[in-house]
């Protein structure tokens, strides 16, 4: 899995993977399709956290 090396990449796919996890949940089960979606969204929000505290405003190259 040498895409999710990359965050950006990550940040992208993440979320559609998450959502089309969703897909096959029954709609029935609320409680599961609640909290699957909250752990996407936590994973998602920690993986753009690092990107943000990673990030140095003092350097000019592509970060």
């Amino acid at each position: 899995m040498e895409f999710l090396s990359n965050p950006l990449s990550a940040l992208i796919i993440l979320p559609a993977a998450a959502g089309l996890a969703l897909l096959f949940v029954s709609a029935r089960n609320t409680t599961l399709l609640k909290n699957l979606a909250l752990g996407a969204s936590l994973l998602v929000f920690l993986v753009s956290l690092g990107l943000y505290l990673g990030f140095n405003p003092s350097l000019a190259a592509m970060q």
